[in-house]
């Protein structure tokens, strides 16, 4: 008797025995297994006999509108061959020969494969002129020069005007107290000690040696 032949005879012998005592609750317990999973071995023992007690194929765990894996390669092969495309372009250029996919799919395939943008496009060809050695079409190529040019301007250049941190601590030195130094200036009319009043000389001018 093969493992699924043995399977089928326990099930089996559960429903018996249920039916024996008259008790489903105790025939479960007897055999370690829930109410549910009884009713269910029962419905399909009803349905299709002995072949309702065998296990049932698995579900296929790919949703029914997941993109077939050879319709990705195609659109990351053709996102490769034409970097400056976008994805309603390269959508319509799919549907025209056949493959129908929305722009919506096509974006989403290329955000999966690091593709996403023209920049990761850009990184993704110039790796694989690292590690492949690959000759660049006269599209390519464009596109390469284009994107360079691109990465240059984007590339800060060193600032002559004087930081925000540097800002910081120069004023952080001018508003250091070196020691004896006053900040408060003397109100008007307050003299200053040693100091004369306007149009008057310093005491002791005009006292005789």
């Amino acid at each position: 008797m093969t493992a699924k032949e043995e399977l089928v005879r326990q099930r089996l012998n559960l429903l018996q025995l249920a039916e024996a005592l008259g008790n489903v609750s105790e025939a479960c317990r007897r055999r370690g297994i829930s109410r549910t999973q009884f009713y269910e071995y029962r419905r399909r023992f009803q349905a299709h006999g002995l072949e309702g007690l065998k296990d049932l194929p698995p579900i296929h765990k790919s949703h029914p509108l997941t993109t077939p894996p050879e319709v990705e390669e195609r659109v990351i092969a053709l996102s490769c061959q034409h970097p400056s495309w976008g994805c309603t372009r390269l959508s319509n250029w799919l549907k025209d020969t056949g493959t129908s996919i929305s722009s919506p799919t096509v974006q989403r395939i290329l955000i999966k494969h690091g593709l996403g943008t023209r920049y990761h496009r850009w990184l993704k060809l110039r790796e694989r002129q690292a590690t492949e050695a690959i000759e660049l079409t006269e599209e390519q190529a464009t596109f390469m020069e284009r994107q360079n040019r691109a990465s240059k301007r984007a590339t800060p250049k060193p600032s002559s005007r004087m930081s925000s941190a540097q800002m910081h601590s120069s004023a952080s030195l001018r508003s250091t107290r070196m020691p004896g130094y006053n900040r408060e200036r003397p109100h008007r009319g307050t003299l200053r000690r040693g100091a004369s009043p306007r149009g008057r000389a310093p005491r002791g001018w005009d006292e005789e040696g």
